[in-house]
């Protein structure tokens, strides 16, 4: 049970029963083959593994408890037919309808190739916790030398588990045919260019748009990621004729600069346009640092605008980064088939260990990190928590629309 690193597992042969909430909570496992002679599995024994795609069931199974796969909802059962098995896996889909599905939206991606993120399980304890993740790549690649280590740079970031990633920005041809071959592994996806997609999560259409907002040396290319208000609406409409019930548009504008969190002009007139197409939340990225998240309302729809989450991944030289934050939505459908959605904020930063050069991304406010071994992570913590400003201080209230 909350054994959050488990991946693979592999059962005895004489074994016949499975425990009341056994594997519960068991965020890593993806694939399970039940073996033959298993005849009990007890109630809760796989709640919550919410990575878990394939499940075999033997047909010496003859009972299974009320609970047992609950909150596993992306489950493909195999099972021999007439068996007991069957019987389960219909009564459950009949009676399991998925109306809830939970995104994490991450700010800024930015690290460089010789970066050592290799310890990813405290993150990725925290992203496991939701349906989808996605981020905003950023990363420019104009060099050869950089061209020969994107491969591995990609595999890399493969080790966080990271739905879809976005490459709105300055981004080479090849950093986006790199990009295009990671998210070719996301199931359930409609990809309709570089900048549109429409993805399945727990039986919603989700749809997910990025752009850039200024030009850079290719100034003259029309770049199809490049945001216009006639394009925006032609892609807004476009997801909606495909049956998207929820937008979102991840946007690369504002100043990067250091200390300066200030909304520029840019993003005020944007931000503004995409409200009026019926969009649901903005997310800005490029700036290093946190800025306003605000709801901004047209004709009695309110859109959640984040004009910056700051920085999800940091390659400063210090050893605390400062503080990003992720956005998490959970998206309700009710019985009548109305949309609506909620939102929290989970205050981040990058803790470099200067002893083995290794880089950790901490949730701030949960308790992930016990079995870690982080020098000074306490100081180092409270410190952080101190910086955060009250942009964070004051959106972490925010609940619905």
């Amino acid at each position: 049970k909350n054994c959050v690193l488990l991946e693979n597992m592999e059962f005895d042969r004489n074994l016949k029963y499975i425990g009341s909430s056994a594997f519960e909570n068991c965020y890593g496992l993806e694939k399970i083959n039940l073996p033959e002679g298993l005849v009990h599995i007890d109630q809760n024994a796989f709640k919550n593994c919410k990575n878990l795609k394939y499940v075999y069931i033997p047909d010496s199974v003859k009972y299974i408890g009320e609970g047992a796969f609950k909150g596993c909802n992306n489950i493909v059962f195999k099972y021999e037919s007439c068996s007991y098995a069957e019987k389960y896996v219909d009564i459950i889909q009949k009676e399991n309808h998925v109306s809830k599905t939970e995104i994490f939206c991450l700010g800024n991606i930015r690290v460089t190739f010789d970066d050592n993120y290799n310890e990813f399980e405290v993150i990725n304890y925290f992203l496991n916790c939701s349906d989808f993740s996605l981020g905003n790549l950023e990363l420019s690649t104009d060099c050869e030398v950089e061209r020969n280590k994107l491969k591995l740079y990609i595999d890399n970031l493969r080790k966080l588990k990271i739905g879809l990633l976005l490459s709105a920005n300055e981004s080479s041809e090849s950093l986006l045919d790199a990009v295009d071959t990671y998210n070719r592994n996301t199931d359930n996806m409609y990809k309709i260019n570089e900048s549109v997609f429409v993805k399945k999560i727990n039986g919603m259409n989700i749809a997910i748009i990025n752009y850039m907002t200024f030009a850079f040396q290719n100034s003259e290319d029309d770049n199809y990621m490049r945001y216009s208000k006639k394009k925006a609406k032609f892609d807004i409409d476009k997801v909606k004729e495909l049956g998207a019930e929820f937008i979102i548009v991840y946007i690369h504008w504002g100043y990067r600069g250091g200390k300066n969190s200030e909304l520029s002009d840019g993003q005020k007139k944007v931000s503004k346009e995409l409200v009026e197409m019926g969009v649901d939340v903005i997310i800005g990225s490029h700036p290093e640092r946190v800025q306003d998240c605000t709801f901004l309302n047209k004709k009695n729809h309110n859109t959640l605008c984040c004009y910056s989450l700051g920085d999800f991944c940091n390659t400063g030289k210090r050893n605390m980064s400062e503080p990003g934050i992720i956005l998490c939505i959970t998206i309700n459908r009710s019985d009548e088939g109305g949309i609506s959605a909620k939102y929290r904020f989970v205050p981040i930063s990058n803790y470099k260990n200067k002893k083995n050069h290794t880089n950790y991304i901490i949730p701030l406010n949960y308790n992930f990190v016990d079995n870690i071994a982080l020098e000074n992570f306490d100081q180092v913590k409270n410190k952080l928590l101190n910086k955060i400003d009250k942009r964070i201080v004051e959106i972490d209230n925010i609940e619905e629309f």
